[in-house]
């Protein structure tokens, strides 16, 4: 699952690669322990089950580009998410990562999860 990154984010993030490329052991951490790495520039502490990584760029290539994620057809379910209505998940409000009331947050029912479909993190008030 992939996670948008808020201004704020990206703010932090930028202060992990900015001393990323100045700082030869630091960048030895990012490339070993981003979550070390990330909570010794900005104090933030990653969740365990938040994934990171960081790569270095190739002397050969001129761009280094990440793909999206494939995204499914609005219509069509992912596994995942078939596996949870098979299973009768316990939470009838969120599947498996799809909030089914809030996922436009448009409505006042929200939980803590992501959206499997538009990705958008939905925090619960």
């Amino acid at each position: 699952m992939s996670y948008f990154l808020n201004e704020d984010d990206n703010k932090l993030l930028s202060r992990v690669l900015s001393r990323a490329a100045v700082d030869r052991e630091f960048r030895k951490l990012a490339l070993s322990n981003p979550h070390a790495a990330v909570k010794d520039v900005t104090g933030v502490v990653l969740p365990p089950t938040f994934k990171i990584r960081f790569e270095e760029q190739p002397e050969d290539v001129d761009a280094l580009v990440v793909l999206p994620n494939i995204v499914s057809p609005a219509n069509e379910l992912t596994d995942a998410e078939l596996e949870a209505v098979a299973g009768g998940d316990d939470d009838e409000d969120c599947l498996e990562g799809i909030c089914w009331h809030s996922c436009d947050k448009t409505c006042d029912k929200t939980c803590d999860k992501t959206c499997a479909v538009t990705e958008i993190t939905i925090a619960a008030e």
